[in-house]
Formats: C-alpha cells, sequence, structure tokens
C-alpha cells in the first residue's frame, strides 16, 4: 500500500496555499478583460522585483538566439512577461470556463471534426509551455468528455495542488500524475483513451540529454516510452495568443525508423528528437510565448 507523502513545513505551506487562494478569489470576481489587464501589469511590476527571475528569461532568450542583437532580446523579454501575465488572468478562468466562453475565445487548426478523426482511436499528444496549454486543455476536455486526460506534475504544496486539480476537473480536465503510476496512462491508451503530457521541463539526470536550440538540455524519455510500449498514435499540440484568442494547433507526429521492438532505447531516443526539434521549432516561430522562465539547461547534479 502506496505511504501518503508527509508535506514538509505545513504551516508554511497552508499560509502559502491561503494567499493564493484569496488572490485567486480577488482576480476571479474581477471581469476577463480587466483580470487581463491587470495581469500584464501585476507581471510587469513582480518581475521588476525580482530581477534574477527576469534575467533568466534574458540568458535564456540570448543563449537561444545568438544571431539576435540586444534589443530584439529586451523587447522578446518584455513580450514574454505581458504573455505571462496574460496567461495567469487566464488560468484564474479555469474555475468558471463556460462553453460559450471557450467557443468565443478558442479557435483550433485543424476544425472539430479532424481532431475527433485524430483522436478517435486514442492518441498520446505531447505538449508544451507554449501559449496557452491549460485553455488547450479544456477545450480538447469539453469537446471529448470522459476521452481526454492530461498527465501534471504534482505541486508540493498539497492544498495548492488540490486547487489546480479542482480548477482542471472544473474545466473538464482528467488528471493522471508523472511518475507515480504510467501503468496506468498505458492502460488509458490501450482504452483508446487520449493522454496529453507537457514535456518540456528539465528532466534530471534520468533524462535524455539532446540539444535543444543547440545546448544540451536533460528531456523526459516517459513520453517516449509510452509511446513505444503502447503502441498509440502521437501528436504535437500548442497553442498561440493569435488576435486576442488563443488558437490551438494538432499535428501528427512522424514515426522514428528504429524497429521500436528490435531497438527500443534507439526509438525512443529518435521518438524525443522528433517531438523536441518540433517543439523548438515553434517556440522560434513565436519566442515571445515560450515559457523561457523555466531553466531547461540546468546542470546534472551527480
Amino acid at each position: 500500500m502506496k505511504e501518503k507523502r508527509k508535506t514538509k513545513k505545513p504551516v508554511k505551506k497552508y499560509l502559502e496555499y491561503l494567499g493564493v487562494r484569496f488572490l485567486w478569489f480577488l482576480l476571479s470576481i474581477i471581469p476577463f478583460r480587466a483580470r487581463k489587464k491587470f495581469g500584464i501589469n501585476l507581471a510587469h511590476f513582480l518581475f521588476r522585483l525580482s530581477k534574477s527571475k527576469a534575467t533568466i528569461i534574458e540568458k535564456n532568450l540570448t543563449a537561444s538566439f545568438p544571431e539576435k542583437d540586444s534589443q530584439w532580446i529586451q523587447e522578446t523579454k518584455e513580450k514574454n512577461i505581458t504573455y505571462l501575465g496574460r496567461f495567469f488572468a487566464e488560468f484564474i478562468q479555469l474555475l468558471k470556463l463556460k462553453n460559450e466562453f471557450l467557443n468565443k475565445h478558442v479557435i483550433s487548426e485543424p476544425d472539430r471534426a479532424q481532431i475527433w478523426e485524430y483522436f478517435k482511436e486514442g492518441a498520446l499528444v505531447i505538449s508544451a509551455h507554449l501559449g496557452n496549454w491549460e485553455w488547450t486543455g479544456a477545450r480538447g476536455a469539453r469537446w471529448f468528455p470522459e476521452h481526454i486526460y492530461v498527465m501534471a506534475k504534482r505541486q508540493s504544496n498539497p492544498w495548492s495542488n488540490n486547487l489546480i486539480e479542482r480548477a482542471r476537473l472544473k474545466a473538464g480536465m482528467l488528471t493522471v500524475y508523472a511518475g507515480e503510476n504510467n501503468f496506468k496512462v498505458v492502460k488509458l491508451l490501450k482504452k483508446k483513451k487520449v493522454v496529453v503530457m507537457v514535456a518540456d521541463q528539465f528532466a534530471g539526470k534520468h533524462g535524455l540529454t539532446i540539444p535543444f536550440f543547440g545546448r544540451p538540455a536533460s528531456t523526459f524519455l516517459g513520453p517516449a516510452v509510452m509511446a513505444r510500449v503502447s503502441g498509440a498514435k502521437t501528436f504535437f499540440s500548442f497553442s498561440v495568443h493569435h488576435n486576442d484568442k488563443v488558437k490551438v494547433f494538432v499535428e501528427p507526429l512522424d514515426s522514428p525508423k528504429a524497429d521500436r521492438k528490435k531497438d527500443p532505447e534507439k526509438w525512443e531516443e529518435q521518438f524525443t528528437m522528433i517531438w523536441s526539434k518540433k517543439l523548438e521549432e515553434k517556440a522560434r516561430e513565436y519566442p515571445e510565448q515560450y515559457f523561457w522562465i523555466h531553466n531547461r539547461w540546468k546542470q546534472i547534479k551527480s
């Protein structure tokens, strides 16, 4: 029987949660357009206070786009902070995300009928921290209820984690937690469900080190392992802000050339390279909307 995790510093964690919950409540009662403006202004204010966080964005942009001049870097950094503020305001909307609101603010390419053709036999969808991945998941979940599961990383604060999970469930998303029950993911895929994985974070010493924007980055192998074992169809999905809306894209992924049965490790490496290159391509196209605050290029501790 699995033991329950003990929460470190529970009083501090609970006070943090109360702060988050209070801010969430205040922002949720503000009309969406006003909240979006507030979120953008708040983001710029907080990044001016925390220069170290702004520096992470600037360093990642500089290293990823060495051909760009300093003016482009600074302008893109400011646009990226604006994007983060907008995303924050949009995330708050999850608890009261009605279909009418989704229909008005989220568009997709291809359309619903084509996406169903992609997903009706089950699929593993690789996504990334580009645009608004939460609304992307909600759009699919509302279109195809009880068919789409989202793999998420459990937050260290259990109360905040429950709040986020409740918001996702309210939006229609069913959650599977990364690293806790990978066999469940394979079972879902074999039952012809859709599992969405936001897989572009630093993977640590257990990840596969491959180039990302020309620099070695530890990348999760989980998507490749689950795709190989399940044999599910695979897709790449991302979204971007477009003319005051969120535009969602879904694209089939190429298959690795290696034989999944005879050379599983090579197949997994090639699959990881395929989706990682696809992500880099899209992040280059929309650099102001990628989550540069993530440090994908951490040094792996021995």
